[in-house]
């Protein structure tokens, strides 16, 4: 009788198994597809528009600029690179992205994203890790982040771009400001002599 009730269980697990795998698989299949037309919406478009390459129509429209301590970046992007400068993750390149553009499960579209190059991967990973911890799942729906690794430059040190949706860098934005706010600093002599985050 036990042996008869453990039998019956063990199929129905199996069973529950076997709806969870193939519920799974469909959910993959469907994003896939998504992605898919999604890219091939896109690419009709820009056959439509005349449009060579999908980074075309950027290069034509920069950004406004700002100054942030002596250097030129994005209008969107001097806040939050002021926070992660104070910090002490080093950058090398940034762009605010194009939300009107930017499409997250498309090819072209994700080159719109919002970047961030930091000249270390190890500044990378620590602003990938503390941006997913500061933002949850707010605003995922949107894209994710992606670590893009990057080749050297002549000191060897191996560096990484963070990629993320436009549409979250102001919420973005805030929330490394007030984390920036609640971490102490050190003097601006010992600062100098402390390595960077």
């Amino acid at each position: 009788m036990i042996r008869e009730w453990l039998a019956e269980e063990l199929q129905l697990v199996k069973l529950r198994a076997d709806f969870l795998r193939d519920r799974i698989s469909r959910s993959a299949r469907d994003q896939f597809r998504r992605g898919w037309r999604a890219g091939y919406e896109v690419g009709r478009k820009h056959e439509r528009e005349g449009v060579r390459y999908a980074t075309e129509r950027y290069r034509s429209d920069p950004h406004p600029q700002v100054e942030v301590e002596g250097i030129e970046v994005d209008d969107g992007m001097a806040d939050i690179l002021l926070a992660l400068w104070k910090l002490g993750l080093d950058t090398q390149y940034s762009c605010q992205g194009h939300t009107d553009k930017f499409a997250p499960y498309d090819t072209f579209g994700h080159s719109y994203a919002s970047q961030i190059v930091f000249a270390s991967i190890d500044h990378a990973v620590k602003f990938l890790k503390k941006s997913t911890e500061l933002m949850g799942y707010d605003g995922l729906h949107e894209g994710s982040f992606v670590l893009h690794s990057m080749t050297p430059f002549e000191d060897g040190v191996a560096r990484a771009a963070v990629t993320f949706p436009p549409a979250i860098l102001k919420d973005l934005t805030e929330r490394w400001v007030a984390f920036e706010l609640t971490v102490p600093h050190v003097e601006s002599e010992e600062a100098e002599e402390a390595p960077h985050a």
